[in-house]
């Protein structure tokens, strides 16, 4: 998952970036398409698949293992911090999934509405590309964070199984 997911996040970036560019760059003009405004909605469409998908990629990772850690924690009577910190890091990452989407999506409809070279839209562009590149740091981090806490949980889970656990101490405040 975390290799879909940087393999996304890079091709996004590098889109949105291309994106913005080519819309800094280019001029308006009225008329039959041009070859560089179809390259520009070419590029502006796969950004947007691409951070689409590195989107759902993180939302659909917390969402299915923020369950299987809950559904573990409970069979395996587990402390109760390790479904609180799965809840917490999956509450924590959607603020950065819906702001990126988003972001990304008000700027490509403000192009499609026929705007693609006014100052606003170029601003709205500028804006998703400088906030989805912070929000895949964010997220990537998240995921690395929400990995160690599956591993640890899984680990836990297993010494109890062989019967070699010693009660673990309840954290504080995880």
């Amino acid at each position: 998952m975390v290799r879909w997911f940087l393999a996304l996040a890079v091709a996004g970036g590098l889109l949105l970036a291309a994106d913005t560019t080519l819309g800094f760059v280019a001029a308006p003009t009225d008329g039959p398409p041009a070859a560089g405004r179809v390259v520009r909605r070419l590029v502006s469409l796969l950004a947007g698949a691409a951070v689409a998908g590195a989107h759902a990629t993180v939302l659909a990772y917390f969402a299915a293992t923020g369950r299987w850690a809950e559904a573990t924690a409970r069979a395996e009577g587990l402390p109760d911090w390790y479904s609180a910190q799965a809840i917490r890091n999956r509450r924590r990452v959607f603020a950065f999934v819906a702001g990126g989407t988003i972001t990304a999506t008000a700027s490509a409809a403000l192009g499609v509405a026929g705007a693609s070279y006014a100052a606003w839209h170029l601003g709205a562009a500028a804006t998703a590309l400088s906030f989805n590149l912070g929000s895949f740091a964010v997220e990537y981090a998240a995921i690395s964070g929400h990995l160690r806490l599956l591993m640890e949980l899984d680990n836990h889970a297993d010494r109890l199984r062989a019967g070699r656990a010693e009660p673990e101490p309840e954290r504080a405040g995880g």
